[in-house]
């Protein structure tokens, strides 16, 4: 984890001193500085050498205003999008990550405001840095290889998330903030967050993450890794939670859905409703199963028993035992099992279509 921060540390540096002594080296093909007001629509750029340059750059107090744009990075530092002390919206636009490690880099007090955005490629998605703020809007990161993932924060920047049926995902690291940022992610509507959410003090101040999910489908998987930080997460009903790690505060409001990996604890708050359900998927054997540790937490709404709570995909029953659920496991579906479930169904559903054609 620390190798990838003094990654994001490096770069920072390089670009900073780029953009410092030498800010058309890294420019790229589209230019906007100086307290220039730009607005454009179905324009498309690529970035500038190949090498150090970036599709679009927002310096000096220059202003970007796009809709149905396009930007492709392919630029080994630069990226698809830097600013420096700039600011910019896009609407309904797709920035492709081809050989490229950044898609969005915002430093130095920038403002971005980003709707219906698409970031695909092999790197960070967007990088808010140094006192920086986003807004981001209905966006889409599919992104991979880089273990900062789809959004990174640090230094004290603040980013506010609004998904709706949107997806966030990267092989490693979905969200990290760091440095006494905050993030503030709504997710709705199926939306899916794939990937780990680190939030670290990075020895510059705690940081803050903030995330309520609401509705059928709507998901985090992914584990939680808290650093002298705090991280408040909120369920509705359908909206599941497939994680292990550590939260600040909890709250699973009625019908929302746990699914266990490897124990999940809280360290601050608890708040369960009634009707939680948890997914027993993964387990391979029967064992007594450690769920939910909320040793030292506070409870919030009343007490916390074992009939608030429902397994699915495994046989069992729950218990609690002081400031902890736990599940003993009676009987696990063999993956023999799975399949067969699933060929059935499948079977089932060609039945059913070909017997309504």
């Amino acid at each position: 984890m620390q190798t990838s921060i003094m990654k994001i540390m490096q770069l920072t540096l390089i670009l900073t001193l780029l953009g410092v002594f030498a800010p058309d080296v890294f420019a790229g093909y589209k230019v906007v500085d100086y307290g220039q007001v730009v607005t454009e629509s179905g324009t498309t750029y690529d970035d500038g050498d190949g090498y150090m340059g970036a599709a679009l750059t927002v310096t000096d107090d220059g202003f970007y205003s796009g809709t149905n744009i396009t930007l492709n990075a392919t630029g080994y530092w630069a990226g698809a999008l830097v600013l420096f002390s700039g600011s910019l919206s896009l609407t309904d636009s797709t920035i492709n990550l081809i050989s490229s490690p950044l898609g969005v880099y915002a430093q130095e007090g920038c403002t971005i405001t980003l709707d219906h955005v698409n970031i695909t490629g092999a790197g960070l998605g967007i990088g808010i840095l140094s006192e920086s703020t986003a807004t981001l809007t209905n966006i889409n990161i599919n992104t991979t290889g880089v273990d900062t993932g789809s959004l990174f924060l640090d230094i004290d920047s603040s980013v506010t998330v609004y998904l709706n049926g949107n997806t966030l995902t990267n092989d490693a690291n979905s969200i990290f903030v760091n440095a006494a940022s905050t993030l503030t992610l709504t997710g709705s509507n199926g939306s899916v967050i794939t990937g780990d959410i680190t939030a670290s003090n990075g020895d510059y101040g705690a940081s803050t993450v903030t995330l309520t999910l609401t509705g059928e489908g709507t998901a985090l998987h992914g584990d939680l890794i808290k650093e002298d930080s705090t991280i408040t997460i909120t369920l509705s009903a359908g909206a599941l939670l497939d994680g292990a790690g550590e939260v600040s505060n909890l709250t699973l409001n009625p019908g929302a859905i746990l699914g266990y990996t490897d124990g999940l604890t809280v360290t601050d708050t608890i708040t369960i409703g009634a009707g939680i359900t948890i997914d027993f998927s993964s387990l391979t054997e029967t064992d007594n199963y450690l769920v939910l540790d909320w040793t030292g937490a506070s409870i919030s709404g009343g007490s916390i028993s074992d009939d608030q709570f429902t397994a699915t995909n495994a046989e069992g029953t729950f218990s609690v035992q002081g400031a902890q659920l736990y599940f003993n496991a009676t009987a696990v579906p063999e993956p023999s099992t799975w399949f067969l479930l699933g060929a059935g169904l499948g079977a089932l559903a060609l039945t059913t279509r070909r017997r309504r054609s």
